[in-house]
């Protein structure tokens, strides 16, 4: 059995979940408390040195970094690599949204609804500002087309789903962006399908 290091949380531990689903392969979940300190334990840190989640256990395969689990489960458990094109073209422009996702999408989409929530501190409107050019890159590329990188969905569109779904928790809409928003709904159909998590209480 696989086994995932998660927190409920975590748009990133989100993307391994929602893969997970859309490949119809089972694991187990191993929840990491990073309010308790959880992954400064020794236990956890002789999985993973870098002390984050998620961490994939495939049967003593140690993968950590989303989108490197997101490329391992695909690549591994997709034998027709639907989610992850066998193509060296197909590959290279998986890897781009795939690094827009850890990059540009990280530290803004994510950042606007850290801050927005009370998780973190930071200047809200300067956030989403540099949210909406991140938004705009993500609607031209949408526009005409109903995926990412190919005619069908792949982990460029997983990987950027959620903290692009997300930003509305920090007070945002997707009103300007009918591109993206047509994109949600696509995933959202999409067999296997797993619904993004609760939103998590705001800090007092």
């Amino acid at each position: 059995m696989i086994t995932l290091y998660d927190m409920e949380r975590s748009g990133n531990c989100y993307k391994a979940r929602l893969l997970f689903g859309l490949l119809g392969v089972e694991y187990k979940k191993h929840t990491v408390d990073l309010s308790k300190k959880e992954q400064m334990e020794p236990w956890f840190l002789a999985i993973n040195p870098l002390h984050h989640v998620p961490v994939l256990d495939d049967a003593g395969t140690i993968i950590r970094d989303s989108n490197a689990v997101l490329v391992y489960l695909a690549a591994k458990y997709d034998a027709a690599r639907t989610w992850y094109p066998a193509s060296p073209a197909g590959m290279a422009e998986v890897q781009q949204w795939l690094a827009y996702a850890n990059n540009e999408i990280l530290n803004t989409l994510a950042a606007v609804r850290a801050i927005g929530l009370g998780l973190r501190p930071g200047n809200l409107a300067e956030a989403q500002e540099k949210a909406s050019g991140v938004l705009s890159v993500l609607e031209a590329s949408l526009t005409g087309r109903n995926w990412l990188v190919t005619s069908h969905s792949t982990i460029a569109d997983v990987a950027c789903y959620p903290y692009a779904s997300l930003v509305s928790m920090g007070g945002m809409t997707h009103d300007a962006y009918p591109a993206i928003t047509a994109w949600f709904k696509r995933i959202e159909a999409l067999k296997g399908y797993v619904p993004l998590p609760a939103r998590p209480v705001a800090k007092a």
